[in-house]
């Protein structure tokens, strides 16, 4: 194709030398810049469509052939095996795969379910401002959870002291 072209651009930028030159020989009228192998005439198109027609029609008869070998491999049955005892086999063998199908299916199943609910308890935990660092002891944990909830309660305690005086002391008529 582009052989083609490129004669095509030799032979019409020939025919406008000799038709665009004055008495002198001088060149007028001349575009000098205009490329003609970009082109495309309706022939290049038309032999473009016919090469690609004509590859798709030995695909398609190549296709066919192949699906014509196998529809006649398939439908014609083999003497030499016992049908009846091939069908029990495939049976067999197809109750075999779905058994093992629904083992996978239930592995699978309870694996997703674990991942599931470990990723619910990753985001619980990121969001959560506690965190527990696995190289300190859990005595340790235990340890300072108590000292922090006997000062909180001191502090309450102190606290209610503190209000029952003011409140219900006054009342009474002791002085603070």
């Amino acid at each position: 194709m582009q052989k083609y072209a490129e004669s095509s651009a030799k032979q019409i930028s020939q025919n406008n030398l000799n038709n665009n030159a004055d008495k002198n020989g001088d060149i007028t009228n001349v575009v000098t810049n205009f490329d003609y192998g970009r082109e495309k005439a309706v022939y290049d198109k038309l032999v473009e469509q016919y090469v690609s027609l004509s590859t798709k029609a030995s695909d398609a008869s190549i296709d066919a052939s192949y699906c014509n070998s196998i529809i006649n491999t398939f439908s014609t049955p083999n003497n030499n095996i016992n049908q009846i005892l091939a069908k029990s086999n495939i049976q067999k063998e197809i109750n075999d795969v779905n058994n093992k199908f629904s083992k996978l299916y239930k592995t699978t199943f309870s694996t997703i379910s674990d991942y599931n609910h470990y990723l619910a308890m990753k985001n619980i935990m990121t969001v959560s401002g506690i965190s527990i660092t696995e190289s300190l002891s859990k005595r340790l944990y235990l340890f300072l959870t108590f000292v922090v909830g006997f000062g909180f309660s001191l502090i309450i305690a102190i606290a209610i002291e503190m209000i029952k005086k003011m409140f219900f002391g006054a009342t009474k008529g002791q002085n603070t």
